[in-house]
């Protein structure tokens, strides 16, 4: 697993921030999937195709600082299920990508974010965040 720190500056304390990348994509990972609450800066988590299973974790991703800021989360092409959990409506813009796993249900609230996905979840709502860019769900 690589994580990767780019410094930047932000604020009028000129505070240098850290913001983190995680790629594990094809790494061969099994076993449940991490929260990852203690990566205050992750932006990017890379974690598709991979053999991770059970559900996403409640709090997936609980510790991050700025819940405005950007994330891409990929989780494609792994063996998740469940709910995707509510404690993510934390988070402002979200662009996650579950396809090919066998998620059953989102929870209430985060079909609502309509930055999520790009702004996709404001024009399809749910389908934008379970089904992958030029297909659609008939439920």
């Amino acid at each position: 697993m690589s994580v990767q720190r780019e410094g930047g500056i932000y604020g009028s304390n000129d505070i240098g921030v850290f913001h983190e990348t995680v790629s594990v994509d094809g790494g061969g990972l099994t076993g449940s999937l991490p929260e990852f609450s203690s990566l205050a800066n992750l932006q990017e988590l890379y974690l598709g195709y991979n053999s991770l299973s059970g559900s996403i974790p409640f709090r997936f991703l609980d510790g991050i600082d700025d819940k405005s800021a950007p994330i891409k989360i990929d989780l494609t092409a792994n063996r998740l299920t469940g709910t995707v959990p509510a404690s993510l409506t934390q988070l402002d813009q979200v662009a996650i990508y579950l396809a090919s796993n066998h998620i059953d249900d989102i929870a209430d609230g985060l079909c609502l974010k309509s930055q999520w996905m790009d702004g996709l979840v404001g024009t399809y709502s749910c389908d934008a965040i379970l089904c992958p860019v030029g297909r659609f769900n008939d439920k």
